[in-house]
C-alpha cells in the first residue's frame, strides 16, 4: 500500500512465476495497481484530485542461456506485455488493451543480475 498524507491509499498486487528447464526459462507475471490522477499527471479539474485508477498488466516471456562460463551467464529473451487501463481513461488510451513487445539480453553473475538490456516495440 502506498499512502501519502492527504490522499487515498493506493494498492498493488503482483503475481509471478517461472519455470526453468535446461537453458530455457519461461515466466509470467500479473500486475494490478491503483494510481492517482497526480501520479498519472492527469488534469485534476477533469478527473478529481482523489480519483484512483486501476491498471492491469499481463506479461509472458522466455529466455535462453547463450553463454554460461564460470560465474557469468548471458541470456537472450523476449517478452510480451498487455496493459488494460481503467475505463475512465478511455479518452486518453483508447478502448483496446495496449501491448509492448521486448527483446532483451541479460548479463548476470552468480551473485545476481548485473543488467538487462531491453529493445521495445509498442503494439498498436
Amino acid at each position: 500500500m502506498n499512502k501519502t498524507k492527504g490522499h487515498h491509499a493506493e494498492n498493488g498486487l503482483l503475481l509471478e512465476g517461472s519455470y526453468n528447464i535446461n537453458k530455457t526459462a519461461v515466466y509470467g507475471r500479473y500486475e494490478w495497481v491503483q494510481k492517482s490522477s497526480e501520479e498519472l499527471y492527469l488534469d485534476e479539474s477533469q478527473f478529481g484530485n482523489e480519483a484512483l485508477f486501476t491498471v492491469h498488466a499481463l506479461t509472458a516471456g522466455a529466455s535462453y542461456d547463450l553463454v554460461n562460463t564460470g560465474k557469468t551467464k548471458i541470456a537472450l529473451g523476449a517478452q510480451l506485455s498487455v496493459y488494460k487501463p481503467d475505463q475512465r481513461l478511455r479518452n486518453l488510451y483508447g478502448s483496446a488493451p495496449h501491448g509492448r513487445r521486448s527483446l532483451f539480453k541479460n548479463l548476470s553473475e552468480s551473485k545476481g543480475k548485473i543488467c538487462r538490456i531491453f529493445i521495445y516495440a509498442v503494439l498498436k
